[in-house]
């Protein structure tokens, strides 16, 4: 993009979408991906497949694609990564407006007609729809917790910027930080794009997309979810990677120096510091080199070692927590529970029901939900089934105790 981007230019007269998809690896599910993109009942599109140097099969399936439909493009490259993979897609765009796919996702036939519609119906510089969470035999829907409808400046300022990284709940998004299920302003979502550091490795998508919003003159979030993401349990999100707080970091500086220039940096800043302690807190199997205290990102307070552990709770957040019990001496696993129990057997994870947990004995029940809304919510369900109020152990939401885990890893002199 030539110089900083300017919200709200003159509406093209024929509106042609990028989409860019980056692919690492996903070869069992990239077909479903791009049929679904090919079978779209808006057609003016762009599509860009990135294979950031897989070692399966997915360029073999690019390749066949891009020979039965001329509006594929097919990029190939060494791995960059997810940020690098997202740049080289965006450099290569050339629509009016560009969204993004996750490789091993899909989408509903008519999502790119759903979201040209409103963009050019309203004018605005981003759509943003909620999204269905797959399962094996059971769909989810997850809408925004910001209410669908146009917001133009002075409703940005007063009921968009001041919660969308972070509600009153601590670790509820008032827009989901996902860039996919979204429509953008290629000049737009280019110019920032293009300026995420590629040493961020957790919240990639936010570091693109916030920034996005910022300069946004108008969003229109739909009620409309038609972006389908697919739950498995061996995805990035839930393989531990070491030196997690030090990514982290990098996520935090540059929302910091992004929020700091912006004239909202005051509620932002504080959004900032809740929302990179949630995205650490679920990666509490976490192992930082510089790492000294066992329980350092161990978010649950008096949990004596040697208890006995039921878990409630089998997504990402009780996953990280799962593997951190099992392969940590100081705790003995008893249950895991779910109230999706039965799609997480597909998966292969060995979930019972969460009524099945009064069966078992066990000093403590964690649960194993980051939103301090749902995590209530479980804890008075627990308790109406017979569990003891005094084993439900909810994550401590007090800040000063979630950062105090933090110190020492090089985050005390940013939150001072």
């Amino acid at each position: 993009m030539d110089g900083i981007y300017k919200a709200a230019e003159n509406r093209p007269m024929h509106t042609k979408v990028s989409v860019v998809v980056p692919i690492y690896n996903v070869g069992k599910f990239l077909k479903q991906c791009v049929e679904s993109l090919c079978q779209q009942t808006y057609r003016d599109l762009e599509i860009i497949l990135v294979n950031d140097g897989s070692t399966d099969n997915c360029l073999e399936i690019c390749n066949e694609f891009q020979a039965l439909d001329s509006r594929i493009v097919v990029i190939n490259q060494r791995n960059k990564g997810l940020v690098g993979a997202r740049k080289e897609g965006v450099r290569r765009a050339t629509g009016d407006y560009l969204a993004y796919v996750d490789g091993d996702d899909w989408v509903e036939p008519n999502i790119y007609k759903h979201m040209v519609d409103c963009a050019t119906k309203h004018d605005v510089d981003v759509v943003i729809g909620g999204h269905l969470e797959d399962f094996p035999g059971r769909v989810e829907e997850l809408q925004n917790v910001i209410p669908p409808g146009l917001y133009e400046a002075e409703q940005l300022r007063e009921r968009v910027f001041n919660r969308m990284l972070c509600t009153d709940y601590f670790s509820q998004f008032g827009i989901f930080s996902y860039v996919w299920g979204k429509l953008y302003k290629r000049k737009l979502v280019k110019y920032h794009q293009l300026q995420v550091d590629e040493n961020i490795h957790i919240g990639e998508d936010a570091a693109c997309l916030y920034p996005s919003l910022l300069v946004s003159n108008k969003i229109y979030i739909s009620n409309q979810a038609l972006y389908h993401y697919r739950q498995r349990t061996d995805s990035l999100i839930k393989t531990p990677v070491s030196d997690e707080v030090k990514k982290a970091r990098y996520l935090y500086q540059f929302l910091y120096q992004k929020f700091s220039e912006s004239g909202h940096s005051k509620s932002l800043l504080v959004q900032l510091e809740k929302f990179v302690l949630s995205l650490l807190i679920v990666r509490t199997d976490c192992r930082p080199a510089e790492r000294t205290n066992d329980s350092a990102l161990f978010p649950f307070a008096g949990v004596s070692p040697g208890s006995r552990i039921a878990l409630c709770g089998a997504g990402t957040f009780g996953q990280h927590i799962a593997r951190r019990i099992v392969s940590d001496d100081n705790y003995q696993h008893a249950v895991w529970v779910d109230e999706l129990f039965e799609c997480y057997q597909k998966l292969g994870l060995p979930i019972e029901s969460v009524e099945s947990v009064t069966q078992h004995s066990f000093d403590y029940i964690l649960i194993a939900y980051i939103d301090e809304s749902t995590s209530a919510k479980i804890a008075d369900y627990l308790a109406t089934i017979g569990v003891p109020r005094s084993k439900i152990v909810r994550v401590n939401y007090e800040i000063d105790y979630l950062r105090s885990m933090l110190v020492g890893h090089g985050f005390g002199e940013e939150y001072a």
